[in-house]
């Protein structure tokens, strides 16, 4: 979140196609919201206030996903090859679910912290987390069709000294689908949750740490790989909460 907020502060300026599709164009927006990022994520890396910083955060990216690209989405409906344009990489709906996902950690960090959850019956806890839980297990299961739609533009990203493309690219998209079924339903959860995690740890090594470094002016490829971080822990917040 911390380098989100940067990335707003120093590229506030530049164009929108410039920009990371879940990043506006807009110079004040892009001001505030990065000044926000650097705020909540200090707060919670501080533990100052950590489950307001996460709330404001997690209810942030939620309305920014469904005010700005559920209208895209839906605007998207009626043009032909409707799921290639609605699930292609890059796409309304692919960037929407990067925010939904990191938006649910968020709120399962805010709501699902010991001491958030002190006082609470059982059922009430339960009630409480689900929101954050669902919130990111339903974009993983767009993340999963994805790669089995786009197998081979994707497995082309993998490097070469890693065999089997292909079938790499299915294994992964089968692990997003069982991630979200497992985080969703809250069975074994927490051993899907922290699978998940270390899978986006080990992207971030082997894919993204290389393409950065081969092009480490590019907007795109920093922002992809602090995505894939994010991801990753809130993959192992929502592992830490589950009991």
């Amino acid at each position: 979140m911390l380098a989100f907020g940067i990335e707003h502060l120093l590229f506030a300026g530049a164009p929108a196609d410039a920009m990371y599709p879940w990043v506006l164009g807009a110079p004040v927006w892009n001001y505030a919201f990065g000044a926000l990022l650097v705020i909540v994520s200090a707060s919670v890396g501080l533990r100052r206030r950590a489950p307001l910083a996460a709330s404001a955060l997690g209810t942030t990216l939620c309305l920014y996903a469904l005010s700005i690209y559920v209208p895209r989405i839906i605007a998207h409906l009626p043009d032909p090859g409707p799921w290639t344009r609605i699930l292609g990489i890059g796409s309304p709906l692919a960037a929407a679910c990067e925010l939904l996902a990191m938006s649910g950690a968020a709120w399962a960090l805010a709501l699902g912290g010991s001491q958030s959850r002190a006082g609470f019956p059982a059922g009430r806890r339960e009630w409480m987390e689900r929101p954050g839980r669902l919130l990111f297990a339903g974009p993983l299961v767009v993340f999963g069709l994805q790669h089995f739609l786009y197998t081979r533009f994707l497995a082309a990203l993998i490097p070469t000294w890693i065999p089997w493309h292909l079938f790499w690219e299915n294994v992964v998209g089968t692990a997003f689908l069982a991630a979200a079924a497992g985080i969703a339903t809250n069975k074994a959860a927490r051993l899907a949750a922290l699978l998940l995690g270390t899978m986006f740890l080990l992207i971030v090594v082997v894919l993204h740490a290389p393409r950065v470094a081969a092009d480490v002016r590019s907007l795109d490829e920093w922002t992809s790989a602090f995505v894939a971080v994010a991801m990753s822990g809130g993959a192992f917040v929502l592992a830490r909460e589950q009991r």
